[in-house]
């Protein structure tokens, strides 16, 4: 996995600093010497991962039903559209 981080050189303001080695410190963290084309510094970057959010995803097969994007659906008339659909209990 490879993660694009923009930085600007801290000496002459160039927007394109390269990668010249990276190494996985910890779990959540790492280490990367980079250059800058430009003026040639060498900087030390240490990066961790601090906060991390995942996704619940849902499968929606109401949208199969509609003619419209679902957010511009109103949720009540979802359920009355499942009440037409759903056959007669005994």
């Amino acid at each position: 996995m490879s993660v694009s981080i923009n930085l600007s050189c801290p000496v002459c303001g160039n927007k394109d600093l390269k990668t010249r080695t990276s190494q996985k410190v910890g779990l959540l963290a790492a280490q990367t010497v980079a250059y800058c084309p430009s003026c040639f510094s060498i900087m030390n970057i240490t990066g961790a991962i601090e906060k991390t959010k995942t996704a619940v995803w849902t499968e929606r097969p109401e949208i199969h039903r509609i003619n419209k994007p679902l957010k511009q659906v109103d949720p009540n008339q979802l359920d009355f559209i499942s009440e037409l659909e759903e056959p007669p209990q005994n």
